[in-house]
């Protein structure tokens, strides 16, 4: 894992861990400039702002007009042509209700991104629930979703919104 302050590798000690060490993270949450990847060109830059994605109002622009104009559920089942990754089942070939899984849970520290989220029926996500799959089938799982969203061309860390306030 990379941390998100230094963007050193380290190896986690526990699953929601983000820092290398406990300097990075005050360093992160205290300190004024953060080093951030913008989601849209993958370009570093600098930021005060915890929560800011892009490098810049293009960015930001490009990122909302060609990832957001789809919100929620329907760009995972889309990516996924609306298969459940874990059975195959269908919801226009075996009327399944399709819903978009965590791979690594939420309870868990699993992110909502584009990144750790699958197509899954019901019955198959109401049994795996909050569980964790093993290492090797995660491994797998994740390889698959990041080939599809970059046939996709959805950025790995696009966060899914799974409703629209207006």
């Amino acid at each position: 894992m990379k941390c998100k302050q230094c963007k050193k590798e380290f190896t986690q000690t526990h699953g929601s861990q983000r820092y290398c060490c406990p300097e990075c993270s005050y360093d992160y949450y205290h300190k004024g400039k953060q080093l951030k990847i913008c989601t849209v060109c993958d370009k570093e830059f600098t930021t005060n702002r915890h929560n800011q994605k892009y490098c810049s109002p293009e960015c930001r622009d490009n990122g909302y007009n060609s990832n957001y104009r789809k919100v929620g559920q329907y760009l995972i089942f889309e990516r996924d042509n609306f298969r459940c990754i874990y059975c195959g089942h269908t919801s226009y070939g075996d009327d399944a209700e399709l819903h978009a899984d965590h791979i690594v849970p939420k309870s868990k520290g699993g992110p909502d991104e584009a990144g750790n989220l699958v197509t899954s029926c019901i019955e198959c996500n109401l049994t795996k629930h909050n569980n964790e799959l093993q290492p090797k089938i995660v491994a797998v799982i994740l390889e698959e979703v990041a080939n599809r969203n970059k046939n996709c061309n959805i950025h790995p860390n696009l966060t899914i919104k799974f409703s629209l306030k207006r």
